[in-house]
């Protein structure tokens, strides 16, 4: 059975009531807000040690970026920088998208990042490479 390793990539500002649960299955990077620091900063100092950093837990990041699919582009440049292959074993190989529309725009940079099925759900977009 092949091993995959999720990341979410949060966009949502107010999004702090979905970061524990989401933390505790996969790493999130998730977008700096006023609220989502407080959560972050809770989360970390509450979470217990885990062997893998990068398979759980919070990275906040900023968003400059105004348009949706520039603002993924520069987050999956990131994730790919810190899970992607040389970085981790296995490398990220599944993207949940929240707190985007899922528009042909943010599709398309997916699949530029190689990201080939595309399942649209009430969690997000997840994004799953071959």
């Amino acid at each position: 059975m092949t091993k995959h390793h999720r990341v979410a990539v949060v966009f949502d500002e107010h999004s702090s009531v979905l970061l524990p649960p989401l933390a505790s299955r996969c790493h999130v990077w998730l977008a700096d807000s006023d609220e989502n620091q407080a959560a972050a900063k809770e989360y970390w100092g509450r979470a217990e040690p885990v062997d893998d950093e990068l398979a759980s837990g919070v990275t906040t990041f900023t968003r400059e970026e105004r348009l949706p699919e520039d603002a993924l582009d520069v987050a999956l440049e990131l994730i790919e920088d810190h899970h992607g292959e040389f970085a981790h074993d296995p490398a990220v190989d599944e993207v949940l998208v929240i707190g985007l529309k899922p528009t042909e725009a943010v599709i398309s940079v997916l699949r530029d990042w190689g990201y080939t099925t595309i399942d649209l759900g009430v969690d997000g977009i997840l994004a799953r490479r071959a």
